[in-house]
């Protein structure tokens, strides 16, 4: 049942998708950044935390 539930509401992961997503509250757009040791980690969509 739940994965019938999951594929009628499945939307592809396009630029647009998420951003309308982070917009709505669902989702949070972590920006570029260095690590202290200098490793560069490129922007990424994560959940946002339940609380």
């Amino acid at each position: 049942m739940m994965n019938m539930i999951q594929e009628k509401f499945w939307q592809p992961a396009t630029v647009e998708n998420l951003d309308k997503r982070v917009k709505s509250g669902d989702l949070i757009y972590v920006d570029d950044y260095t690590r202290a040791d200098g490793t560069k980690i490129n922007g990424y969509y994560r959940r946002k935390p339940i609380r």
